[in-house]
């Protein structure tokens, strides 16, 4: 419970901004599931490697943007690409955080 709070804490500003450019909302929302995808496997699958958490997390934090840009009119591979950024950072975000405040 504490984590699924933390991780709300962490995120909720995102929700809050007003995106100036389809791009940046793209970043920003997929840094978010980016984030909370990596902090639930992390507490959820402790027997998974860095390596496999992070794959993972990726590859789930992801599929949201894909079903995204196949469902719209003109498939955008732009907006892919701030999808992909935003994920990067958003795992990134959450190994750090995970790894310095809940230590196993």
């Amino acid at each position: 419970m504490k984590t699924l709070l933390f991780i709300l804490f962490l995120t909720s500003p995102c929700f809050a901004l007003n995106f100036d450019t389809d791009k940046e909302s793209h970043f920003y929302v997929s840094a978010v599931l980016g984030v909370m995808a990596d902090s639930t496997i992390y507490h959820g699958v402790p027997n998974f490697s860095a390596g496999e958490r992070v794959a993972t997390a990726s590859t789930l934090a992801m599929i949201p943007g894909i079903a995204k840009e196949l469902s719209d009119e003109k498939f955008d591979t732009q907006d892919l690409v701030a999808d992909a950024a935003g994920v990067v950072l958003g795992v990134a975000i959450s190994e750090v955080v995970n790894r310095s405040i809940f230590v196993s």
